[in-house]
């Protein structure tokens, strides 16, 4: 659980002859879910289940509660997080599914190299998105996502 936060795979890229992925996410109060980051293989829905959160999409920052269905093309910059002291919980589809591997491969790495800051992990986080076609772009954050974020290391 590298993220700090579970993350509940619920149907794999193999599963069925779509490919799709379904996963379900809980994030702890005031946490990224996402920062901002665009892929070039993927599509995404997002169902929120429970609390509020805080969706990027585009340039767009938009405040989103229980029953909201987001769907997020590829190639479309998007992100989300909770800046209440509410956890969240959603659901995620992905097609195709073959994406889910990043939760497994960010995990390996962060343990196989024993990085513990942010700092750290979000290197790893950064380099396994480049091998899945993702790209994050840190400097996009929105103004609420800016106080989540850790201090400066000195």
């Amino acid at each position: 659980m590298y993220t700090g936060r579970p993350i509940y795979q619920h149907v794999k890229a193999g599963d069925l002859p779509s490919e799709i992925g379904l996963f379900e996410e809980i994030l702890p109060p005031k946490s990224f879910g996402a920062t901002p980051h665009t892929h070039t293989n993927e599509d995404e829905i997002f169902i929120v289940l429970d609390g509020t959160l805080h969706f990027l999409d585009g340039t767009d920052e938009v405040t989103v509660e229980p029953g909201t269905v987001a769907s997020l093309p590829r190639n479309n910059q998007h992100g989300f997080c909770t800046p209440y002291d509410e956890p969240a919980q959603l659901l995620v589809l992905v097609a195709p599914g073959h994406f889910q591997e990043f939760f497994g491969a960010v995990e390996a790495a962060v343990k196989e190299s024993g990085a513990t800051s942010p700092q750290d992990i979000g290197a790893i986080i950064g380099r396994e998105a480049a091998k899945k076609g993702v790209m994050i772009e840190m400097s996009d954050l929105p103004p609420s996502a800016l106080a989540l974020l850790p201090p400066p290391t000195q």
